[in-house]
């Protein structure tokens, strides 16, 4: 097993957790936002940081410092940056979040969402 599957399914299972939760609790994203204002020593909060959440494309160096400062982050404000990614809409398209690349969110959401439509059907 590559060190990019490993990361690849740990950032899956993050999405699922985010995603049942934010199913199971339409209040999830407000109680979510909340807390991650009241974070001052997130990494991504630091100004020295802010640039490398947002890597350029083909910057995949950039990418990985940014998701190896997401892994320092505690779970619980890792899965609230994670929810509010996947709630707000356009959001999910860009920046590195809990440790989640915008291809694997964006992914990962639309294949959710051809999951509702077919079991909805």
């Amino acid at each position: 097993m590559t060190a990019k599957t490993a990361s690849h399914r740990v950032a899956e299972r993050k999405m699922k957790v985010a995603w049942k939760a934010l199913q199971r609790d339409p209040d999830l994203v407000h109680r979510a936002s909340v807390r991650l204002a009241h974070y001052r020593a997130l990494p991504c909060k630091q100004a020295a940081n802010a640039e490398i959440f947002f890597p350029p494309p083909g910057s995949a160096a950039i990418a990985d410092k940014a998701k190896r400062l997401c892994a320092e982050c505690p779970r619980l404000a890792q899965l609230d940056c994670l929810v509010t990614h996947l709630a707000n809409g356009s959001s999910h398209q860009h920046g590195i979040s809990a440790g989640t690349s915008p291809k694997t969110r964006t992914t990962f959401i639309n294949r959710e969402h051809r999951m509702e439509r077919v079991l909805s059907e």
